[in-house]
């Protein structure tokens, strides 16, 4: 309780009552066991109480740096959505009326099955395509780590995360890009978000036909499975001359890249 307070101290008065606000809205809809909730973001949501990704989503916790440029775009543009979860930025993408088409990659099963329930209750359907599929550099079967409490650490970076159990997902590979851009015609935003597997994915997705139509890259930094220097050298081989840092911390942050 002391500790509790102490937060809302820091917080202020106002940000408080707000935090409060949601922390009870949260917990009166799981009691409740409400199937549909809206988020801070204003994205309609299947209800997923345990997972602390959905938690991250309702109570707005990814912080609105992202959010804010894809809704801010005022030229035609396309998202692609690496890791794409339960959708939240696939839906905020295309929202935004100058938003063509999202592709967005999602390759366990029940976390697909809620990305597709998220983009048909907030009716952006006629925009967005999903795939149940990871970006790998070959398309063949494979296990994934995944822990159900937290659908946000998948990744195919296995060493690096304590799993408490394995999924079995298909990948593709750029041949299979080729297909999937194919109607890509506009400045691309792409979102990179797989938990230490950023380089091979990044790698595989530059050998697409139509990359070189992505104009910014918004994608994560964790030092201890990461080496930020050599994500920044990639991307500076194929055009991309700007990064901003998202983020206070060294160990853990947000990067996006532009031309």
């Amino acid at each position: 309780m002391i500790e509790m307070f102490a937060k809302a101290y820091k917080r202020g008065f106002w940000s408080s009552l707000v935090w409060l606000f949601w922390k009870i809205k949260f917990a009166v809809f799981s009691a409740l066991g409400v199937k549909n909730v809206t988020s801070k973001y204003q994205v309609k949501l299947t209800a997923n109480y345990s997972d602390i990704t959905f938690r991250y989503y309702f109570f707005g916790s990814y912080g609105y740096y992202f959010s804010g440029l894809l809704q801010s775009q005022t030229k035609e543009f396309s998202f692609i959505d690496v890791g794409a979860n339960q959708g939240l930025y696939s839906i905020i993408a295309a929202k935004n009326p100058r938003c063509k088409r999202v592709l967005s990659f999602e390759p366990i099963d029940v976390t697909y099955d809620l990305l597709t329930k998220n983009i048909a209750i907030n009716s952006v359907g006629e925009k967005c395509r999903a795939f149940k599929k990871a970006i790998d550099n070959v398309a063949e079967t494979k296990s994934i780590t995944f822990d159900s409490s937290h659908t946000g650490v998948t990744t195919l970076a296995g060493d690096h995360v304590e799993s408490k159990n394995m999924k079995t997902i298909e990948t593709v590979d750029c041949n299979c890009l080729n297909d999937f851009f194919s109607d890509l015609n506009e400045d691309v935003y792409l979102k990179v978000d797989v938990e230490g597997y950023e380089q091979t994915v990044l790698n595989e997705l530059f050998k697409a036909e139509k990359s070189s139509l992505i104009c910014g890259v918004f994608y994560e930094v964790d030092v201890q499975w990461v080496d930020p220097a050599e994500l920044e050298a990639l991307l500076r081989s194929h055009g991309f001359t700007h990064f901003e840092k998202i983020g206070v911390s060294d160990a853990h942050y947000d990067i996006f890249a532009t031309k």
